[in-house]
């Protein structure tokens, strides 16, 4: 069904343009300044019309810092006229410590100025600090992440932070890289200070320098605050029903060619690809259209949904690209397909599966895996496959890459065999998705069931094995078993349901219901089988120990109340006052965006759910769940305006 588009694809994709693309992205993002940022939309925009795409525009988003889309503030515009550090004592280690000029990857984003002429004051180093007071007017060397420290600092009085951390083994395996903080001084810098990030060699040597005596540094940072517009770049190859639309996403604006020049260059590709395929006639036009949106990670996509918000029920499904360049050995990396969340889960996460089997052929030292947690990562589709939205938007995303958000993450570390792959499975996907008639529908349906089928057979098959060898505790082992193969039961008939997203009829419909009929014949099956072995093994009547949760009596409100969620998207709690993130803190150690603990509630509170009910998914998906807590937590969102919590009657 697929492989004949695979091959036309991989036939006319270029790895090559694709690379030099992303070596232009590359080198304008990385200055980290809104006028990079638009002269890299701009560049990509250019390219988008030079490839005949239709209706590319370039829509402006607040970057003020303060302004909302959903709870997702834009972060401050900024531009960088000069930063450095230079040692001045010990005088045999005098000179430039890092400069943005040699390297704007070691600037802080939105790091202040410094007065003018620059700071002349003593580093000191964090972790050897008995008395922390003695930062007032100093600058700080520390090993943590500058964000760990930064109120902590700030409070103290320390003018800025040099921060040497790199995350894990990635000290050890790449010393001179720097760390990429682009989180510190977000969305607006309320402190005032500055930062610089170095590499762990060169961080080392200085506070051992600290350590045997004074060390003098000059820091001078000359940066400006706008309050502005950052661009986000569209377009669309129309289809005959041109109201409906697959959606290509990647985000602009980092400093990486990895991540992610490489996602937007991908994107350019597949629809100059598609859309030359079209003009020749080797193609036919989809039924459906494709767009591609670019931009500021999450944050361009929550303007998009805010200002847009008419479209989101015509967004049929989505890709999401990425770090989809890396060559893998060099870069230590995997591609990771990162699904979509059991409680929407999609006919789009097995499509992908199939495409990504057919690159394995091609090319047997591409390494790629299923990510079933990716939904809690922060990534563009995340924001599009959250239930609320329910735009099923898998992402394909090269993780780990030893080379991530640091100054060597370059493109000579960007394979073109790699954006040919990958952009082959892109164009795939989403074509197939815009053109797929009755019979192409037909045909992904029962390629999704099979997969489901195969799934509940690996699940029962793993406790099978699990009851021959334990030969004990057999009662929760079947109970564990049961409640695990109705709950991937419910998942799976949902992506077998989401292929009617893409072409609906009465006949077509009828034929997906029966496919889920007789999935959960097979699941009764499977739960037959699994009893019949353990009654072999205990020689009795199985009483199966299901692991629902109990209500407890000073909990019954949990039965009644159900959670209806107000505010477009996962909830950032940036703006907050500080009292309410110590209150939230009370009840967990967790943050948003993005923590399972916080968000899998949120993606099963369907408005239709009580707060029991959702404790249950929650334990279903995530083995665990706590009812006191849910309430807690979802008391502490209504209080903030994130969500209403509607009295259900007894």
């Amino acid at each position: 069904m697929y492989e004949r588009l695979f091959r036309i694809f991989w036939k006319n994709i270029s790895g090559e343009r694709a690379k030099r693309l992303c070596a232009e992205i590359y080198m304008s993002d990385v200055r980290q300044t809104l006028s990079a940022f638009w002269n890299s939309a701009k560049l990509i925009a250019q390219e988008l019309k030079d490839s005949g795409i239709e209706d590319v525009k370039i829509i402006e988003q607040k970057a003020d810092g303060k302004t909302k889309y959903g709870d997702w503030i834009t972060p401050q515009g900024w531009e960088v006229e000069k930063a450095y550090v230079k040692i001045i004592e010990p005088k045999d280690m005098e000179g430039i410590l890092t400069s943005y000029d040699e390297n704007p990857v070691s600037l802080a984003t939105l790091s202040a100025s410094t007065p003018n002429g620059g700071i002349t004051t003593e580093l000191l180093s964090w972790e050897d600090l008995k008395d922390k007071s003695a930062i007032s007017g100093k600058v700080v060397l520390t090993s943590k992440r500058m964000r760990e420290i930064r109120d902590e600092a700030m409070e103290y009085g320390a003018l800025g932070i040099i921060s040497y951390w790199l995350p894990g083994e990635r000290r050890f395996l790449v010393p001179d890289a720097n760390y990429w903080e682009n989180y510190c001084f977000v969305p607006r810098n309320i402190w005032g200070g500055f930062g610089f990030t170095i590499s762990p060699r060169k961080g080392e040597l200085l506070r051992e320098l600290c350590r045997k005596g004074k060390v003098k540094v000059h820091v001078e940072v000359k940066t400006k605050f706008l309050d502005a517009t950052i661009p986000i770049v569209t377009g669309v190859i129309p289809g005959e029903e041109e109201d409906r639309e697959v959606i290509l996403v990647a985000h602009l604006y980092e400093v990486g060619a990895n991540d992610n020049a490489s996602g937007c260059a991908t994107c350019v590709e597949i629809l100059r690809t598609i859309n030359d395929l079209i003009s020749k006639g080797d193609l036919p036009r989809p039924r459906r259209s494709i767009r591609v949106i670019l931009g500021y990670e999450c944050y361009a996509l929550m303007a998009y949904l805010t200002m847009f918000k008419e479209r989101i029920t015509n967004m049929i499904a989505g890709l999401n690209l990425d770090m989809v360049g890396e060559d893998q050995d060099l870069c230590k990396s995997v591609l990771l397909l990162s699904v979509t969340h059991p409680a929407a889960r999609a006919f789009t996460d097995y499509l992908l599966m199939r495409l990504l089997e057919i690159a394995k052929s091609l090319m047997p030292r591409f390494t790629w895996r299923v990510r079933e947690t990716g939904i809690y990562m922060i990534h563009d589709g995340s924001i599009l496959s959250d239930p609320m939205i329910d735009v099923p938007t898998p992402a394909l995303i090269n993780w780990p890459d030893m080379f991530y958000h640091s100054n060597l993450d370059t493109p000579d570390k960007v394979s073109p065999n790699t954006l040919r792959l990958v952009g082959t499975v892109g164009a795939t996907y989403v074509y197939f998705i815009a053109n797929a008639h009755e019979k192409e529908v037909r045909a992904l349906a029962q390629e999704v069931f099979n997969a489901a089928r195969k799934r509940i057979l690996d699940i029962a098959s793993t406790y099978v094995h699990t009851l021959v060898l334990k030969g004990h505790d057999v009662d929760r082992i079947v109970g564990d078993a049961i409640d695990k193969i109705d709950f991937i039961t419910e998942v799976e008939e949902r992506a077998i349901r989401s292929v009617l997203r893409i072409h609906l009829n009465e006949k077509l419909k009828e034929e997906v219901d029966e496919l889920c009929l007789t999935l959960r014949d097979f699941a009764k099956q499977e739960k037959k089988r699994i009893l019949s072995i353990a009654r072999g093994i205990i020689g009795r009547e199985v009483k199966p120990e299901r692991p629902a949760i109990k209500v407890p009596k000073d909990m019954e409100e949990a039965m009644h109340l159900v959670p209806v969620r107000k505010v477009l998207g996962v909830p950032t709690l940036v703006d907050l006052p500080k009292e309410a993130l110590m209150e939230l803190r009370s009840i967990t150690s967790e943050s948003y965006p993005y923590s399972r603990l916080l968000c899998a509630p949120l993606f099963w509170a369907n408005g239709r759910r009580s707060i029991a009910e959702i404790a249950e998914e929650v334990r279903k998906e995530l083995g665990k769940s706590d009812i006191a807590f849910l309430v807690k937590l979802f008391k502490f969102l209504e209080k903030y305006g994130y969500v209403t919590l509607k009295k259900r009657s007894k």
